[in-house]
């Protein structure tokens, strides 16, 4: 609680536009979702949750292939 009240002190206090070059504003069709902290965590994961879903299905196919192999040497002992 202290802590979460610390971090909303702090965050009255910064000074948003005392940055050492000029802040730019957005690509005027740029989808209104970005302005969200879950549209940004998406759009910034998205490449990463991608590569997670293709590895996930190859390994599932890696064990499905494999899988009356097992089955078999399980029987056999």
């Amino acid at each position: 609680m202290a802590l979460m009240s610390l971090g909303f002190w702090l965050s009255t206090r910064r000074d948003l536009g005392a940055s050492l070059m000029h802040t730019r504003p957005g690509r005027p069709e740029a989808s209104a979702a970005l302005g969200t902290p879950a549209g940004i965590a998406a759009r910034t994961l998205r490449g990463t949750l991608r590569g997670w879903a293709i590895a996930l299905v190859i390994t599932g196919l890696m064990y499905g292939g494999f899988a009356q192999t097992m089955l078999d040497t399980a029987d056999d002992l």
